[in-house]
């Protein structure tokens, strides 16, 4: 009896293997949307969006001095030169020790905002620096 339902079994899973198969079809154009695809009509739309290339991205950069004993002090930059840009990146560079502190750093508008601390008895030298893309035109 236990030799006789487990080929009942393995029978209906085999039925109901093939079955699903057949239902499904088994053509790739179907089942492949890049096959499907070449009789669809090609697109000869102009790009939306010219490519990235390295030309495209600018850097701005502010050197500035930090005065000693300034407890707050901000510096930001903004993108240089063109007036379709988007900022991707920013930082903020310095001899950061105990006494020369960043506060924070984040996208300010279409250019990079730092904010300083310098609790020594010595002006700091410190920079900002933005990375922006110039959009299509």
């Amino acid at each position: 009896m236990r030799l006789t339902s487990y080929l009942c079994a393995l029978a209906l899973g085999a039925i109901a293997g093939v079955s699903l198969v057949l239902s499904c079809g088994n053509s790739p154009r179907i089942a492949d949307a890049a096959i499907d695809g070449l009789d669809a009509p090609k697109c000869d739309c102009p790009a939306a969006e010219p490519p990235i290339v390295a030309s495209r991205i600018i850097e701005g950069r502010r050197d500035i001095i930090i005065p000693a004993n300034t407890p707050r002090f901000e510096v930001s930059e903004v993108c240089p030169g063109v007036a379709n840009k988007i900022v991707l990146n920013g930082g903020c560079v310095g001899n950061i020790n105990s006494d020369i502190t960043l506060k924070y750093s984040y996208s300010a508008g279409v250019g990079w905002a730092c904010g300083w601390s310098n609790n020594s008895n010595m002006d700091a030298s410190v920079s900002v620096v933005v990375h922006c893309l110039v959009t299509g035109q």
